[in-house]
């Protein structure tokens, strides 16, 4: 059983991973709050598309993190780029 979806109406579903967000009724809304984060990485030089790695290191994964926020007036949608790796990973740059 899926407690994210027994818990949450549909339209407030909270996907796990970006392809559930943009597959979802509120796809859009998601899509959008994707962008948005894009724009802020590149706005505020987070990342490069193109870095040098050094030898014998490895680049950090990412994944996207998914929220619904609400405030006294509306709801809305954030999805965030977060740093991710699997605890395999010894050396990291």
């Amino acid at each position: 059983m899926n407690l994210n979806t027994s818990i949450c109406p549909p339209e407030d579903f909270i996907p796990n991973n970006a392809t559930k967000a943009l597959n979802s009724p509120n796809g859009n809304k998601w899509r959008e709050a994707m962008n948005q984060e894009l724009e802020s990485l590149q706005k505020h030089q987070v990342c490069s598309d193109f870095m040098s790695v050094p030898q014998g290191k490895r680049i950090v994964g990412r994944r996207w993190v998914f929220a619904i926020k609400r405030n006294d007036e509306e709801k809305y949608f954030d999805a965030k780029l977060a740093s991710w790796r699997k605890a395999s990973h010894k050396s990291l740059v």
